[in-house]
Formats: C-alpha cells, structure tokens, sequence
C-alpha cells in the first residue's frame, strides 16, 4: 500500500492533512498528520494523544464516511 500527500496550507516544509476532532470523553482538538519533506519521513502531531488515539480518530473518520463508486 503507498499513501500521497498534498500540501499543507502555510508549511512549505510539510506536505500531508490536519483534522479536527472532538469527542464527549476527550474534549478536542486537532490531529496532523505530514511528511517532511526534508527527510522523507511521516509525522504524527496528536496533540500529546499517542498514536492509539491518532487510529481511533482516523478509524472514526472512516466508519462515519460514505464510500462513493
């Protein structure tokens, strides 16, 4: 499985998408996810959360989606 990016509005240093959560248990905020593009490498910024709460908003995003085609 490969997964591309697209630019990040304002951070020419970055290229990847910013959601914003909120939850009844957790409040709010937002989760980050890019590539740098000086190394190549992807980066997670969850406001402290941890890459378990990171899945659990991406798997939230997923299940409350429509599949089209």
């Amino acid at each position: 499985m490969e997964v591309s990016f697209y630019g990040v509005h304002g951070n020419p240093n970055t290229i990847g998408f910013c959601l914003d959560w909120s939850s009844d248990s957790e409040g709010f905020g937002q989760l980050r996810i890019y590539q740098n593009v000086h190394n190549g490498n992807i980066e997670i910024e969850s406001e402290s959360m941890g890459k378990e709460f990171a899945k659990k908003v991406l798997c939230a995003l997923v299940d409350n989606a429509t599949v089209c085609g």
